[in-house]
């Protein structure tokens, strides 16, 4: 099972129900986001409204790109209306969050996860 939203997904594996253990990994790495319609690029605003109107049809249905493994300065050069290029995502998160209804956690490791 994989979730995942633009940079940042988390797996599920190694699944052993005997056992009653799994493992979860979490990749996230630094990219850029913007719409190839520069009419929705205003990195001041959420992305996520802006990401919904870039791919709605009855706007014209652009393309939202996520994840262009550019660099930060070539993702500020990107065409916008503010003049400060795409959404960068500098691949650092805080935390996460999320819910196995019936299991308990014993241990978290790797990575940082501590």
């Amino acid at each position: 099972m994989t979730l995942g939203y633009t940079q940042v997904s988390l797996e599920i594996q190694n699944v052993d129900t005997v056992a009653g253990t799994l493992d979860i990994y979490m990749f996230n790495y630094p990219g850029c986001s913007y719409c190839e319609d520069l009419t929705y690029n205003n990195n001041s605003q959420n992305w996520t409204e802006k990401k919904e109107l870039c791919e709605d049809p009855s706007s014209g249905a652009s393309t939202w790109i996520a994840y262009d493994p550019i660099t930060e300065e070539e993702c500020s050069e990107i065409p916008s209306l503010d003049g400060n290029g795409g959404w960068w995502f500098n691949g650092k998160v805080g935390g996460f969050q999320f819910e196995l209804p019936g299991v308990t956690i014993t241990g978290a490791s790797g990575g940082t996860a501590s």
